[in-house]
């Protein structure tokens, strides 16, 4: 039997506005309370702004019950918050085919924190990087790098870090310091945004003025993992070692082989903005409820 893999650091900080606040108790089947959703927050990044959804899960046994209860009787819209977490993944099979896409779990929250009021969201993660291509589009390279790296978890679980991209201006510095199989801890900065494009045209009018068309059919959705630094590549002693990465792609493959040979769910909401996805045909799953769960 394989040894469990080694753990690997994860921390996402998150500081920001709350947006919203949907969180409920709900009961297991065994009849334990637990507090499960999702906090909603606004982090301003220059003139983009990101709304990002921080999932919840706690146990009413766990020790941040107390606090997770807080939340949600005191955190309105509009206070500052921050957010300490760390990056998940969620896969499913539905109607629509397999499914697999990172979420944001949290850990803990404050409004107790010096605020200098600049926002942010953060992560710190350790992964082994499998894979580097040049992004396309419309057949044209952009300059920027895509990126495919896994981290593990505590429990010994493989998460594959999607959407994960260096920009143009790092992707030279980048290509020279990390390769494929390197292990390395890595600055992530957590994008999810609207480019709005205004189109400004004067044109004839019978009523008042200028007429200025704000078009919104040019938008752009941005939803990645950006990195944005790192340390240099982990030495052997501390790497992981050939056997662990292919241990790992193993276990990744198992874990999907052993979801796509079960029976399809029914499609999800996958509107997730990093965030929860626990729907149904609109109901929602207990994930208490292992009769119910699609994974």
């Amino acid at each position: 039997m394989a040894n469990q893999l080694r753990k690997l650091m994860n921390r996402v900080q998150i500081i920001g506005t709350v947006k919203d606040v949907n969180l409920e108790v709900k009961q297991s089947r065994k009849g334990n309370d637990y507090i499960k959703g999702y906090v909603e927050v606004t982090v301003k990044d220059g003139n983009k702004v990101n709304s990002i959804k921080v999932n919840v899960m706690c146990m009413e046994s766990w020790k941040q019950y107390a606090g997770l209860q807080k939340v949600k009787a005191e955190y309105n819209t509009g206070d500052r918050v921050r957010i300490n977490a760390s990056i998940d993944a969620q896969e499913y099979c539905g109607r629509n085919g397999y499914m697999y896409y990172n979420t944001i779990n949290s850990n803990s929250f404050t409004r107790d924190f010096e605020d200098n009021g600049k926002d942010m969201a953060i992560a710190n993660v350790e992964m082994i990087i499998t894979g580097l291509e040049q992004e396309l589009k419309d057949n044209v390279c952009t300059g920027n790098i895509k990126v495919s790296a896994f981290t593990v978890d505590w429990s010994g679980k493989v998460i594959e870090l999607n959407k994960l991209i260096v920009g143009e201006k790092l992707a030279e510095p980048f290509s020279n310091i990390y390769y494929e199989g390197v292990t390395a801890r890595m600055t992530i900065k957590i994008n999810n945004y609207v480019e709005v494009k205004e189109s400004e045209q004067e044109q004839e009018t019978y009523g008042f003025g200028t007429v200025v068309n704000v078009g919104g059919s040019g938008n752009t959705y941005v939803n990645n993992f950006e990195l944005i630094g790192g340390d240099m590549p982990k030495g052997v002693d501390v790497a992981y070692t050939q056997e662990e990465i292919a241990q790992a792609k193993r276990d990744r493959e198992l874990a999907k082989a052993t979801l796509m040979n079960e029976e399809p769910s029914n499609d999800f909401n996958t509107d997730t903005g990093f965030g929860d996805t626990n729907f149904k045909d609109g109901k929602e799953y207990d994930p208490f409820d292992y009769g119910s769960m699609p994974f």
